[in-house]
């Protein structure tokens, strides 16, 4: 076997020179969201769930509001939205609850929660006094999603209200 020219061993030697260079002056990228300008969405929105779960209910809407800028349409929005409700909700702000709740139903009328977000409009609805609305709403679950424990939930609402 013939030993290597000198131009092979000197291409060689500057490549890996050149790489090593290259690696060693840019700085270590802790993680991948700095590379793309784009959080990674379960970080953003279980930092979000953790911030609702302590009762820091505004810095967990900001950041579920955030989520839903981001990622719309994941299988994770319409949760993200729910929880906007819901921390509205243990406010006890009702009115911006209830608006959170509809748009659960208006943007994901497939997804998981909109028997949640009507059962939690309800709930809204009678703590502002509006049993007829909370009515119509807790009729509307049974109707719609009969054996469901949001359904079983709403029969005992609607009898506590007679």
């Amino acid at each position: 076997a013939k030993p290597p020219t000198a131009t092979t061993t000197d291409t060689t030697v500057r490549t890996r020179e050149k790489h090593q260079h290259t690696t060693t002056s840019l700085p270590p990228t802790p993680r991948l969201e700095k590379v793309t300008g784009t959080p990674d969405p379960e970080e953003l929105y279980n930092g979000a769930y953790t911030k609702l779960s302590k009762g820091d209910f505004k810095a967990a809407r900001e950041e579920f509001k955030k989520f839903l800028e981001l990622f719309p349409q994941t299988e994770y929005s319409d949760n993200a939205q729910f929880w906007m409700g819901e921390s509205y909700y243990r406010e006890k702000r009702y009115e911006e609850a209830i608006i959170e709740f509809e748009e659960v139903i208006k943007k994901y009328p497939q997804g998981n929660k909109v028997p949640d977000a009507q059962l939690k409009q309800a709930f809204s609805f009678i703590a502002l006094n509006d049993t007829n609305s909370a009515k119509l709403l807790l009729g509307k679950i049974i109707k719609q999603y009969p054996d469901s424990d949001q359904a079983a939930i709403a029969q005992a609402k609607i009898k506590s209200l007679k």
